[in-house]
């Protein structure tokens, strides 16, 4: 009782300054031999109106100090349990195998998902019986406030929990208590966090229960690629029936920049003053060509790779460096056939990047065989150099496109987990926490 009596009494208190201030300024507002009764009549109607708003802030404190105390999370939809709770997560009863996933979009909206995922939105729409082979059915649903029929397994929020906010539109709260759960879809910059209290995440982050990096659809374009690309000229057989001959591409360097970081301009600016002409960047960072290519245009994807098919380089440096944020920058350069300039994720060599043997020839002694790391040169002045020296000498650049291991990339732990779409793995971890 003694929390309730505190409330109660910051409520009276709250009041009674209310009822005072009100008092005071409707007092000040009558003194005096004004003549005009109007301007008495108004200043106290303010005053009065003052103190109804003030009720109003009061009562809303109450109300949510009492929703805040009287709060209580369902078990199986805490990420950690309370004292003396089972540990075990309660059997729930279902078709094994049939998962139904909405991706909330109720606050959010659909152009996240379509844009960064719209392979995987695609795969589901055409209703291919084989897009998720981990279960029997993987049933997706993109939410915004329309009826969902029976008992929703999972849902994936990009903020806080919908089944925790006090005032939710009219219709959501009927789908809300059919999800058993919620799951949060984490973005660049925040990979390992766990706040929000969710039953799960999705993140490029090693510890979320789902484990997606937005790269994984430029991995599968990649591979179809690359299983259609001529094989790589020999360092005396230009002859050779090939159509991929990235050394006798007509440009240079290509920059698609807009964010623009210290680091970044001055990466950029060392390779504009050692090639001058040469460097055109199709960003709004140091922008010097006719046309602008930026993430907001509605092709951007197939611009940019189209653009990259005339270059020989391609500046890939990320917007964050973290372990395993790894994104579309590197893979849009070899998408297009360009060899990529990369700074970004301290761990790239783990599986991301397709690499040649472990041991053995290193072409240029790069520490990664299939592109120029920044972190490989003491600075971007040598980094320039030895891009100058790669310009001149076609065997030294075509060796970055000749020691590619792909079984081993393919085989990787990158790979294997970016064979299926995140929204399948989402299903099938799912389905692993229900009852058979």
């Amino acid at each position: 009782e003694k929390p309730a009596r505190r409330r109660r009494g910051a409520v009276r208190l709250c009041l009674t300054r209310t009822l005072v201030a009100a008092s005071a300024r409707g007092g000040r507002a009558g003194d005096g031999a004004s003549r005009i009764m109007r301007a008495r009549v108004i200043a106290g109607l303010a005053a009065l109106l003052g103190g109804a708003v003030a009720l109003l802030v009061c009562v809303g404190r109450w109300r949510a100090e009492s929703h805040a105390d009287g709060l209580v999370v369902p078990a199986h939809r805490r990420l950690e349990k309370a004292p003396g709770e089972d540990a075990t997560e309660p059997v729930e009863q279902g078709a094994p195998g049939k998962v139904k996933l909405l991706l909330w979009d109720y606050e959010l909206m659909a152009t996240f998902w379509l844009a960064h995922h719209a392979d995987h939105w695609l795969d589901v729409t055409k209703e291919d019986p084989n897009w998720c082979p981990l279960v029997d059915e993987c049933d997706v649903h993109l939410y915004a406030g329309q009826e969902i029929e029976g008992e929703i397994d999972g849902a994936v929020v990009m903020s806080g929990r919908p089944d925790r906010h006090r005032h939710r539109p009219r219709g959501q709260n009927a789908v809300v208590n059919k999800v058993k759960r919620w799951g949060r879809y984490l973005t660049e910059g925040n990979g390992n966090d766990r706040g929000g209290r969710f039953d799960f995440y999705v993140s490029y982050g090693r510890t979320a229960e789902v484990w997606e990096l937005e790269s994984c659809r430029d991995f599968r374009t990649l591979k179809k690629v690359i299983a259609e690309r001529p094989p790589i000229p020999t360092p005396a057989a230009d002859a050779i029936a090939t159509d991929f001959l990235p050394h006798k591409r007509p440009k240079f360097l290509a920059v698609f920049v807009s964010d623009c970081t210290k680091d970044r301009l001055k990466a950029i600016d060392v390779l504009m003053e050692k090639f001058p002409g040469r460097v055109d960047s199709y960003g709004a960072c140091r922008h010097n060509v006719e046309i602008e290519v930026t993430r907001s245009d509605t092709y951007y994807w197939e611009t940019k790779r189209a653009v990259l098919q005339d270059y020989k380089f391609a500046f890939a440096f990320e917007n964050h460096v973290e372990p395993d944020y790894i994104t579309e920058k590197i893979f849009d350069a070899y998408i297009a056939g360009a060899l990529p300039i990369y700074k970004g994720a301290q761990n790239v060599a783990d599986g991301f990047v397709p690499d040649g043997p472990k041991e053995g020839e290193r072409p240029n002694n790069s520490s990664i065989t299939s592109m120029i790391r920044a972190d490989d040169f003491e600075s971007y002045e040598a980094m320039a150099d030895h891009i100058a020296f790669l310009d001149e000498n076609d065997d030294a650049y075509l060796s970055y496109f000749r020691h590619w291991d792909l079984d081993a990339y393919y085989q990787s732990e990158f790979g294997s987990n970016c064979a299926y779409t995140w929204m399948c793995r989402v299903c099938k971890y799912l389905d692993d926490r229900r009852a058979n």
